[in-house]
């Protein structure tokens, strides 16, 4: 072979050789290593259901209608409640 095609294979070479460390590193940190999912799993959105208060409304003479006032809801699982 003539030094030209020497040159190309070393640098195909190379270029092979980095692109298989830069897979193994990604499988290593993708699959094997969990330090990053724990970090991503501590930084992920919450989605909270926020209620807005509605408006005080009132009627053409002044007259409160409608008014905000509080409700709970409350939820029992009868397997975890103890009976005593």
């Amino acid at each position: 072979m003539n030094r030209r095609a020497d040159q190309k294979f070393v640098i195909m070479g190379v270029f092979l050789l980095v692109a298989v460390i830069f897979i193994l590193r990604l499988f290593y940190v993708q699959v094997i290593d969990d330090s990053y999912k724990l970090f991503s799993d501590e930084n992920v959105l919450r989605k909270i259901t926020e209620y807005p208060a509605r408006g005080l409304m009132y009627d053409r003479n002044g007259k409160l209608v409608v008014y905000n006032e509080a409700s709970y809801d409350l939820r029992v699982v009868p397997g975890s409640v103890e009976l005593k």
